[in-house]
């Protein structure tokens, strides 16, 4: 958890993206956001 560092325009990105779809499948949006950022999840697990 040392490496784990959310800023909060990622935060705000996934806030967006939920509330442009109304609330529905919020679990989806974070998937988006992971794919997209996959190299700041590796960043938090090397």
């Amino acid at each position: 958890l040392d490496n784990f560092n959310w800023q909060k325009d990622d935060i705000g990105q996934v806030m967006m993206w939920i509330h442009q779809d109304r609330g529905n499948f919020p679990y989806e949006k974070a998937l988006r956001w992971i794919k997209a950022n996959e190299n700041k999840i590796q960043d938090w697990l090397n």
